[in-house]
């Protein structure tokens, strides 16, 4: 479990597939893609909630991070999941939810229940889209009574396809935008990756180097080296303090780092940095980005998790792109019923964008 404690401990997430029963919401999985799993199942977001803001199509369920805040047993998130969506069709515009319940709560059971279960969802799957598992407007008029009906039910019954999302219905039909991500399980591991003191340390001299020569109007640098900086620049390889500690704290395997109450890892020194609890930002500086305060109890947010661009080998979808995508939440896991509508600050994948010029 995922506990926070006076200092931040970075926590660093891997992927894997996983048996069936491990993906289920009573088990409080952490997890990339397929359905939802949905902590409370009846108090779920409206369906206009997972509307992209900017192209209004259905969302994508895409990971979901079980985050307790268990160090008393009374509390009001004893049990606690973020939940975060993309949009597809746009690719960039990401939406984070919170859900929490306390211990004794009217869904889960007030021990663990025992390994390798398979529960029924049929009450979930009711009230849901059939192919992504976002809560809709044209739920079915009765439950499919289990989940391996579910594909059958698409594929040959029209009157289901009615009771899809619009976007889902036409991927349905057509193979095009898949409603849902692959699924895999989210496994967890707590500190930091320890690196060589010479990892990167080649492509770091030779990139200060050639700013250095390029500063001073020399040529001393061999035209090989010259080369070997061009190639690292033409492949995005350019390298900022940002980003070689972004290198140096994660691992190609690493799909999201988790350290509540620290920062993101950012990968590059052009990327905004966050404002927290009401300091004064300057309409004009680009640099920076306010975090909005908690919509439930006016208290400041603060950083829980990133998703890390590493995630995009797990893709299947290639319309979604970023650098990395942070998610602030309440401070106080402030008490809510349903789910509440956290903060997502997105940062673009900078190799794709050209840097601007100095006014020289």
């Amino acid at each position: 479990m995922i506990t926070m404690d006076d200092e931040p401990v970075p926590i660093y997430g891997t992927l894997s597939k996983a048996e069936a029963w491990r993906l289920q919401r009573h088990y409080f999985p952490s997890k990339l893609g397929g359905y939802p799993a949905w902590l409370n199942p009846v108090d779920l977001p409206e369906e206009n909630e997972l509307h992209c803001d900017i192209c209004s199509s259905i969302m994508t369920f895409a990971i979901q991070v079980y985050a307790p805040d268990d160090i008393y047993e009374e509390n009001d998130a004893f049990h606690r999941v973020i939940y975060t969506f993309v949009c597809q069709p746009c690719g960039t515009n990401w939406k984070a939810f919170r859900s929490q319940l306390p211990r004794q709560n009217d869904f889960y059971d007030y021990h663990p229940v025992d390994d390798n279960i398979i529960f029924p969802d049929s009450e979930l799957i009711s009230n849901c889209c059939l192919a992504c598992g976002l809560p809709s407007n044209k739920v079915a008029s009765e439950p499919i009574p289990n989940i391996n009906s579910l594909k059958v039910a698409l594929v040959d019954s029209e009157t289901e396809f009615r009771e899809l999302h619009y976007r889902c219905n036409i991927a349905v039909k057509y193979g095009s935008l898949s409603p849902v991500l692959d699924e895999w399980i989210l496994n967890i591991c707590e500190g930091e990756i320890a690196h060589d003191e010479d990892y990167l340390s080649h492509e770091k001299s030779l990139y200060e180097k050639y700013i250095d020569n390029k500063n001073a109007g020399e040529e001393e640098m061999t035209r090989a080296e010259e080369e070997d900086v061009e190639n690292m620049q033409e492949e995005n390889k350019t390298i900022d303090e940002s980003f070689m500690k972004f290198c140096k704290k994660t691992t190609p395997n690493e799909v999201l780092y988790y350290c509540r109450g620290g920062e993101p890892l950012w990968i590059s020194d052009r990327s905004p940095r966050p404002v927290i609890d009401g300091a004064n930002l300057s309409a004009n500086d680009e640099s920076e980005i306010m975090v909005p305060k908690c919509e439930s109890c006016s208290g400041p947010r603060s950083f829980e998790f990133q998703i890390l661009p590493q995630l995009l080998f797990y893709i299947s979808s290639d319309r979604i792109e970023f650098g990395s995508v942070s998610v602030y939440t309440c401070s106080k896991s402030c008490k809510i019923s349903g789910y509440q509508k956290e903060y997502i600050l997105f940062e673009k994948d900078y190799s794709m964008v050209p840097k601007p010029r100095s006014d020289d």
